[in-house]
């Protein structure tokens, strides 16, 4: 049995918000419990659709197998997403599998029941679809000595290719372009903006390599990220959200005397939390 805090949760964080609570309290008297220990499987690559989940406590991992067998990291599931409404909505094989990382919580529907809700309350499509597309996929492509990507054949990862904004190419600044990128960039949207991301050892101070990236890899920015240093972290997220701050400094004559205070200046400016790049 659920607990309060449980229904509470799904009444007011999940797409059941949009019923009143009358119909809320109807859908949950028939919704299914189910409890996953971690490392449990809640559904697999290929298996029939027959109901669709949201999670109340807990967090999810979602993988898809390439054609050579191995389990690749596509997505967290995280409290108040619903899971597995794309295989239910369009009557087809699930496109993923999904395990708990952690002890988790989630309701369940059957494809009956999430079939007549929808069918008495139209808005909770709406609400379902929105959840979906609030993912945004940001699908990740990383490059490793074996070559690993998300299969672009993949339904799931073509989903995320074609509702996506930005493509983040994620790679080893210390390896090679693979053979297999051009292939890879075959399956990808013309106009879809891509950034490239490349991870530096912590000590690096001058990254090498980016020319032969840049000429396999046409992207609109690259990065450069060393492992574990937050500040190239942050600032990856600004140019990511679009809020990084330029810093421009005037040259020649008298106006190079402003550039003096600039070393006090910059000082001041981070100790009262101001960045720029």
């Amino acid at each position: 049995m659920p607990t309060p805090a449980a229904l509470e949760f799904l009444r007011r964080h999940t797409p059941l918000s949009h019923l009143d609570e009358h119909a809320a309290d109807r859908v949950v008297a028939e919704m299914d419990w189910i409890v996953l220990e971690p490392g449990d499987t809640l559904m697999r690559q290929g298996d029939v659709g027959d109901a669709l989940f949201i999670l109340i406590y807990g967090r999810l991992e979602v993988t898809v197998r390439d054609g050579e067998g191995h389990d690749l990291p596509l997505a967290i599931i995280r409290p108040g997403e619903p899971i597995g409404e794309m295989a239910v909505l369009s009557d087809e094989p699930r496109s993923a599998t999904i395990r708990a990382l952690r002890r988790a919580v989630l309701a369940r529907f059957t494809r009956g029941h999430f079939l007549k809700l929808v069918a008495a309350h139209p808005d909770v499509l709406l609400a379902f679809t929105s959840f979906l597309g609030g993912r945004r996929c940001r699908t990740r492509l990383t490059f490793s000595p074996g070559w690993s990507a998300s299969n672009p054949s993949i339904g799931w990862t073509r989903s995320c290719l074609q509702s996506a904004d930005t493509l983040i190419f994620l790679a080893s600044g210390d390896e090679s372009p693979p053979a297999a990128l051009e292939a890879v960039l075959a399956t990808v949207p013309p106009l879809l903006e891509r950034r490239l991301v490349l991870l530096h050892a912590p000590e690096t101070r001058m990254p090498s390599g980016t020319a032969a990236w840049l000429e396999a890899l046409p992207v609109s920015a690259h990065h450069h990220v060393r492992h574990g240093n937050a500040p190239d972290v942050e600032r990856l997220a600004r140019f990511l959200s679009g809020r990084a701050v330029g810093l421009a400094l005037a040259g020649g004559s008298a106006r190079g005397l402003a550039h003096i205070g600039y070393r006090d200046a910059r000082r001041r400016l981070e100790e009262g939390g101001f960045s720029y790049e």
